[in-house]
């Protein structure tokens, strides 16, 4: 069987198309810049979210603070009214509340800042994997935040 003329073009046609998709171009048109744009627009919609991730354990602890400093203040009332002297072991069972208060709001913000690395982690990775789909290569440079991770 013979290749006519018809058959070598539309062979032709495939693989220029089939190769321009590889390099990111289709109809003698690049792509690579656009699919590049929309994967950053994807990083930076999860910076957002992550930010947003950040400002709700900020607002949950200051939530807790207050709740928990209204609470020893009314303890502290009692205290005050009693007229007896704050010392000894109810001196250490007050202390000891403070500090567990301290650490449950530090845990509420650690509880936060690993959703919001996780939220900038997946975004990274949907970034990268839209742009690995499209033929182009993952961002060099979002390569090194997953060893350097840089909070600012």
């Amino acid at each position: 069987m013979g290749i006519n003329a018809n058959s070598a073009q539309t062979l032709a046609d495939g693989l220029r198309v089939f190769n321009g998709s590889l390099n990111g171009t289709l109809d003698g048109r690049n792509y690579s810049n656009e699919y590049n744009e929309e994967a950053r627009m994807m990083e930076l919609d999860a910076e957002a979210d992550a930010a947003e991730v950040a400002r709700q354990a900020e607002k949950q602890a200051s939530a807790l603070r207050e709740e928990r400093e209204l609470e020893r203040g009314k303890q502290n009332t009692r205290w005050g009214r009693s007229g007896l002297a704050m010392n000894g072991s109810k001196q250490l069972v007050r202390d000891a509340t403070r500090q567990r208060d301290k650490e449950d709001e530090e845990d509420v913000l650690f509880e936060g800042e690993l959703k919001e690395q996780d939220v900038l982690d997946r975004g990274l990775r949907d970034a990268n994997r839209y742009r690995i789909r499209r033929g182009l290569k993952p961002s060099t440079l979002s390569l090194g935040s997953t060893i350097y991770k840089y909070k600012g």
